[in-house]
């Protein structure tokens, strides 16, 4: 396993660990803060979440209506894009 590998292995597990303590605002600090605004697309959206505020209110809404959840992953694969960028793909369970 690379060194890029275990570094991301290591995000993603702790993305499984807000899950499942349902800490949904601790998701936010694994994105990049550099970013002009995130990327993401929640199963239970029609629409991509493609703004800082946007994702605020998902993470916010979704705390809320919660009363539990969890997830776990296996079978990461990284593919390096460039010296400071990945795709990792990985098979994921959510509950």
């Amino acid at each position: 396993m690379s060194s890029l590998d275990e570094e991301l292995e290591v995000v993603v597990k702790e993305l499984c660990d807000c899950w499942n303590r349902k800490d949904l605002q601790a998701i936010r600090a694994l994105w990049d803060r550099e970013q002009a605004a995130p990327h993401l697309m929640p199963q239970e959206k029609d629409q991509p979440i493609v703004s800082w505020s946007a994702f605020d209110d998902y993470l916010t809404t979704a705390e809320a209506r919660l009363a539990r959840c969890s997830m776990r992953f296996w079978d990461l694969n990284v593919k390096p894009l460039g010296a400071d960028h990945a795709a990792a793909l990985y098979q994921m369970h959510w509950n």
